[in-house]
């Protein structure tokens, strides 16, 4: 069993955008998608051991089946500070 001790978290590379380049809404989402998708976090448990996890494929995971069942459907919060400065 997993007792958390210790919660270290990730991001992945940061993005690079040329200044002179314009993004669609389809490229935002898709970016922030990705983005979302690669957070990674480290769990280690009271014996030393390390286990990493995606941050938001787990969330997403555990409301997938939720959102057409609930009413009203159940949030989906991502972080503002997991959010790559590019997209802010």
């Amino acid at each position: 069993m997993w007792k958390v001790l210790a919660v270290k978290e990730e991001q992945p590379a940061q993005y690079k955008k040329l200044s002179n380049e314009v993004w669609t809404i389809e490229k935002i989402v898709d970016e922030l998608t990705t983005a979302l998708s690669l957070y990674e976090i480290e769990i280690i448990n009271e014996a030393g051991e390390k286990t990493i996890s995606r941050k938001y494929q787990s969330r997403a995971f555990n409301l997938i089946y939720k959102i057409s069942v609930y009413r009203p459907s159940p949030p989906f919060v991502i972080n503002l500070s997991d959010i790559p400065p590019i997209l802010g």
